[in-house]
């Protein structure tokens, strides 16, 4: 998260933050059955699981 959002301050990482936790919960694609978030990084197109 700080390193998407340190510039945008407390509010911004904390914004970053729930937007993996809302696609892990979403069970999207990208994220279909994972439960937990140990890492993410940004490729082209958004947040990628690893």
């Amino acid at each position: 998260m700080r390193a998407e959002a340190e510039g945008e301050g407390d509010l911004g990482m904390l914004m970053v933050g729930n937007v993996g936790v809302n696609r892990i919960l979403g069970n999207c694609i990208d994220f279909r059955n994972i439960r937990n978030m140990q890492m993410v990084f940004q490729s082209p197109g958004g947040f990628e699981a690893t």
